[in-house]
Order: structure tokens, then C-alpha cells, then sequence
């Protein structure tokens, strides 16, 4: 009976330490177990600032050892995310970077070809000219030049020979020779001016004025074709360069008297255009220029009409390069009454 009583005293003692064992290990161990698991668990890489905390006081053992390492893993996670976002910023900066160099390169390529595309069609432009200008001093120029220096010949050899009636037609066609050169030749340096004539001072100006200062300079060759010339009401004003201006006015002027048939019937006039500009024209009584010549009546070395080989085919391209490098344009139209209408615009006040 003592050793039975000796056995259950004993088992329940065993049994009571072991569930006070258990107890103590519940709340001194498993408990904060069961909080680092839930700390683990619940662990969101956006939100690595709160630190794991257990609910006692440190004691420097085995679970504070683990708390450490958890939170030492939390901030080496939350320096390795920052410096990958950081380096992820980077990357984003670099290419946007190169983006905008990408792009800048583009466009700097786009303007350089643009430029040398410009520069390109000015070469060929000035090759052109080139050429016009060879061309013409080895033709133009050449055909009243060889008929001069004959005509000379002719008369210091046998200027006895000859009646006061011949001498006096070989000098009247030796004037009409130089008379041809003088026009070829400041034609060309109109040209040449134009071309070489970076800045322009333009300013507002009466063109009716500098247009009746034009048919002043050509009176005498309107008498000699019996010529009628008037000027409409509207003259409003544009912006311009008088000097180069008449010599349009001029051309304009001399072609309608010279290709509007039997005393030429020569009107002038102006009207506004819808873009802000101008319209200056000069309208004759022809017989019209044909469909398909219209197209090249600008073009250097065209002439009006081939079977008059009396102009050098410089005026109209020279009228169209004064007023393209004064803003404006240059056409020809055919109006419904008849003959030929040249037209130029030029910017409005």
C-alpha cells in the first residue's frame, strides 16, 4: 500500500510538472513562435518598415537571436529593394536619355538632310544659271557680236564705196547690235544681282507709281507700235523693291506691246488675293500663248514667241526670280475676252 501511494504521489507529480512544463512553454515559448510565424507569413515587401517586436522583455536568449535575424533578413531585403529601384531608376533614365538623344539625332539628320537637299537644289539651280549664262554669251551674245565686228569690217574696208544711205544703215545696224548686247548684258547682271543679293530692305510702296515709271522708260516703243496703254482704278499697295520692280513692270510691259498684235490694246491693273497678298498684271490683246508652251513661259531662255529671235529668253525667268525672292508669284492666264494676262503678287501691307 506505501509503495501504491509512493506511485500515484509520484505520477502525480510527474503529471503536474509535466503540464507546468507545458504551460511555461506555452506562454515563455510557443506563444512567440506563433507570432514570428504570423510576422512571417504576413511579411509584404511594400510594407518592410515595421520591424518584429515580441510581447516580453529581451532577455538576450535563443528567441531574441531569431527576432534579430528576422529583422537583420527585413532590412538587407529592404537596402537590396532600394537599390534595385534605384538602379531601375537609373535604367529608366538612361533610356530616356537615349530616347531623347535617339530622337534628337533624328532630327538633327532630318534638318542636315533637309539642308543638303536645299543646298543641293541651289547647286543644281546655280549650275543652271551657269549654264544660262555660258549659254548665252557663246550664242546670245555672239550672234550681234559677229554681226558687229562685220559690219565694222565692212565699213572701214570700203567705207568709200559705199552711198551716205548705205553707210548710214551699217551704222544704224551696228546700233542695233550694241543696242542688243547692252539689254543681254544687264539682263545677266540683273540675274546675277538677284541671285547674289542676300538681304532685301523691302518696304511698302505705290506700285502704280513705279508701274507708270515703267511705261515712261517704253514710251517710245509703244509710239513705234501704235501701242494703247491704261491703268484700272484699284492700285492697292505691297511691300516691295522698287528698282527690281520696275524692271518686272518692264518685261511685263514689253512683251504685251510686242506679242499684242496690231496696235496692241495694253490694260493694267491689281486686285487682293485671299492669302493677303497682292495680284499686279498686265493684260494684252493677242493672240494668246498655246496649252502646252504655258508651262515654260518662266523658264530661262523661253521665248514668247520663236519666230521673233529678236529677245535672249532672260526676261521672264528674270521676273520670276525677282518676285519669288520678294515673297510672292509669278503666272499667266488666259482670259475669256482674249490675249494674255502675266501676273505677279507680292506681300500686302
Amino acid at each position: 500500500r506505501q509503495s501504491l501511494a509512493i506511485a500515484l504521489v509520484t505520477v502525480c507529480a510527474l503529471l503536474l510538472s509535466a503540464m507546468l512544463m507545458l504551460a511555461i512553454f506555452r506562454f515563455a515559448v510557443s506563444k512567440h513562435l506563433h507570432a514570428m510565424a504570423r510576422f512571417a507569413s504576413q511579411l509584404d515587401l511594400n510594407k518592410l518598415e515595421q520591424a518584429l517586436h515580441l510581447d516580453r522583455q529581451p532577455r538576450q536568449d535563443e528567441l531574441d537571436q531569431v527576432v534579430d535575424a528576422i529583422n537583420r533578413l527585413r532590412q538587407r531585403i529592404m537596402l537590396e529593394l532600394a537599390r534595385r529601384s534605384e538602379i531601375e531608376n537609373q535604367l529608366n533614365q538612361q533610356a530616356s536619355m537615349l530616347e531623347y538623344q535617339v530622337a534628337q539625332r533624328t532630327t538633327d539628320l532630318q534638318q542636315q538632310n533637309t539642308l543638303l537637299e536645299r543646298q543641293s537644289a541651289e547647286l543644281a539651280q546655280q549650275n543652271s544659271e551657269l549654264d544660262a549664262y555660258a549659254h548665252t554669251v557663246a550664242h546670245d551674245l555672239k550672234h550681234p557680236l559677229t554681226a558687229l565686228l562685220g559690219q565694222t569690217a565692212l565699213l572701214q574696208g570700203a567705207a568709200s564705196a559705199l552711198s551716205e544711205q548705205q553707210r548710214s544703215g551699217l551704222l544704224q545696224s551696228i546700233h542695233s547690235s550694241a543696242e542688243k548686247m547692252n539689254n543681254i548684258i544687264n539682263a545677266l547682271l540683273m540675274l546675277a544681282s538677284v541671285r547674289r543679293t542676300d538681304n532685301i530692305a523691302t518696304e511698302l510702296l505705290d506700285i502704280k507709281t513705279i508701274a507708270a515709271s515703267a511705261v515712261n522708260t517704253l514710251s517710245s516703243f509703244a509710239s513705234e507700235h501704235n501701242a494703247n496703254i491704261r491703268f484700272s482704278e484699284y492700285w492697292p499697295k505691297a511691300m516691295g523693291f522698287s528698282p527690281w520692280l520696275e524692271q518686272v513692270w518692264v518685261n511685263y510691259i514689253s512683251n504685251a506691246i510686242k506679242y499684242g498684235g496690231e496696235a496692241p490694246a495694253v490694260v493694267l491693273g491689281a486686285n487682293e488675293l485671299p492669302n493677303g497678298q497682292i495680284r499686279y498684271w498686265v493684260k494684252d490683246s493677242g493672240p494668246g500663248i498655246a496649252l502646252e508652251k504655258q508651262t515654260a513661259l518662266f523658264a530661262q531662255f523661253n521665248r514668247l514667241d520663236t519666230k521673233k529671235a529678236d529677245g535672249h529668253g532672260l526676261g521672264l525667268s528674270i521676273v520670276a526670280r525677282i518676285v519669288q525672292r520678294l515673297g510672292g508669284e509669278t503666272g499667266y492666264e488666259a482670259p475669256p475676252d482674249g490675249g494674255s494676262l502675266f501676273w505677279f503678287s507680292l506681300p500686302a501691307e
